[in-house]
């Protein structure tokens, strides 16, 4: 059987350039700093905190959640682009009827 069998390739991973690693970190201080903000819109709503904490959490993630979605849509436009000018192509190689030709 394979379970539990470890495989031998296991995936290399390269070390980040110096500017990936300071576009991580300025995305990381702008995700906290618009946690921060929802935080404090959230906090005159919220009992606590925390619970402004989570409820900032939640619309962030929703953000995201609608961003993902917008972008997928979009990618679904291009491919179905692509597809109807590889359809128009196509029709180039369709042989033209001969004239009188009618029917089957």
């Amino acid at each position: 059987g394979g379970s539990g069998q470890v495989l031998g390739n296991t995936p290399q991973f390269e070390e980040p350039s110096p500017t990936e690693v300071q576009q991580t970190a300025a995305e990381q201080v702008s995700v906290e700093q618009t946690l921060n903000s929802i935080s404090t819109v959230v906090a005159a709503k919220a009992p606590g905190a925390a619970a402004a904490q989570k409820q900032a959490i939640a619309e962030l993630a929703n953000m995201v959640r609608i961003d993902a979605f917008t972008m997928a849509y979009s990618d679904c436009f291009f491919v179905l682009g692509i597809a109807l000018l590889v359809a128009m192509l196509g029709l180039l190689l369709v042989p033209k009827p001969r004239p009188g030709a009618v029917g089957h």
